[in-house]
């Protein structure tokens, strides 16, 4: 299958680069094994799985964008509308909740609100130049920023400030998302989506499918076949509750799905990458949230601004919930990352790679 085949997913996985520049064939540099696209039978069949907004679709764009050449121009409009209704619902749910908690807005902008209020998500048109001039004073609001700082607990996109701030850029008529702009996209991931690439001459095949829960489902089609399984866990998610259900913590979500995985037979003798994702975001939430690292991981006795201390735990959590008969050559191994940083991603990658051409000595 070639690099970037696939089924409707395509539309959702899109990726970055000034609007006026043509998506070109990524021939990065490796200092270790050199890894290319490939539209070759697969030899090896790596199967990402993780819960919604862990970031296994970041993972798979950056991925597109550094060895398979990155996005076409109408992958990147086919994602214009998606970001636009991102940042209506985004901006009106912040107005609604600031309204609920009687927050003051300035007098000046209420004319701006009425405008936000009456516009139709489901509408592309009625996002305009106009209606992103509102948005953006919006936006800017005191009362707004003060609602955002608390979005942990109303479902606002990790990235909507990004994509507010940008508001009037991605309003202008001639918009093409950037590779920024796509890998920070909340677009929930549909179907399945494939990559393929040549490892030092081993054609490996990388499949992504959606992590919410009404996705898990067609998951087992996907289950063939599968040498390798990438599960993916935000780190940064210990203190948020699932979209879907927001009695569940992510987090507790996230263990479960791995223990279910790691628990099917079909996968009793499949080694695992448990890739630790969003780090950076990690770093930062520690700090700010404490007590609720030590509620999502319980059981912790290290030094929590210790970030080692608090990643090997975490690693330890979800390495306690592996079944007990697994086999010998089930191997699991833990890589923090970041998806959002192309480096980050080429040091996780390359990591794969290696434990990869292990198996083919001639290689």
């Amino acid at each position: 299958m070639g690099c970037g085949a696939s089924s409707a997913e395509d539309t959702t996985k899109q990726a970055e680069q000034p609007a006026q520049e043509k998506p070109k064939a990524a021939e990065p540099k490796e200092d270790g094994i050199p890894i290319k696209k490939s539209n070759a039978e697969a030899k090896e069949k790596i199967l990402t799985l993780g819960a919604g907004e862990c970031g296994k679709t970041t993972l798979w764009r950056q991925l597109k964008i550094t060895y398979c050449g990155g996005f076409t121009d109408s992958e990147r409009r086919n994602l214009i509308n998606a970001l636009r209704t991102a940042i209506v619902g985004d901006i009106q749910l912040l107005v609604s909740t600031a309204e609920n908690s009687n927050q003051n807005f300035l007098t000046e902008i209420q004319s701006d609100i009425d405008c936000i209020k009456n516009l139709d998500v489901a509408q592309p048109d009625d996002f305009t130049t106009e209606s992103a001039e509102s948005i953006a004073k919006v936006w800017a609001d005191p009362a707004i920023k003060n609602v955002y700082k608390a979005s942990n607990s109303i479902g606002i996109g990790e990235n909507a400030d990004y994509f507010l701030d940008n508001v009037k850029r991605i309003a202008d008529p001639s918009y093409t998302p950037t590779n920024d702009d796509i890998l920070k996209a909340r677009i929930r991931t549909v179907g399945i989506s494939n990559l393929t690439f040549d490892v030092k001459g081993i054609p490996t095949n990388l499949v992504d499918v959606g992590g919410q829960r009404n996705e898990r489902k067609n998951w087992s089609k996907c289950f063939q076949n599968v040498t390798y399984v990438m599960f993916v866990v935000s780190l940064s998610d210990f203190d948020q509750t699932l979209f879907e259900d927001e009695s569940t913590t992510r987090t507790a979500d996230s263990i479960e799905l791995f223990k279910n995985i790691a628990s099917t037979p079909i996968f009793e003798s499949t080694p695992f990458f448990l890739v630790l994702n969003k780090f950076d975001l990690f770093q930062k939430k520690i700090k700010k949230s404490p007590e609720a690292f030590n509620s999502a991981y319980p059981g912790f006795t290290g030094d929590i601004n210790n970030k080692d201390d608090c990643i090997n735990h975490i690693k330890e959590t979800f390495i306690n919930h592996l079944p007990p008969n697994r086999s010998p050559d089930a191997w699991i191994e833990a890589i923090p990352t970041c998806a959002m940083d192309s480096q980050s991603v080429r040091n996780l990658f390359q990591r794969i790679a290696q434990k990869i051409v292990e198996k083919y000595p001639s290689a």
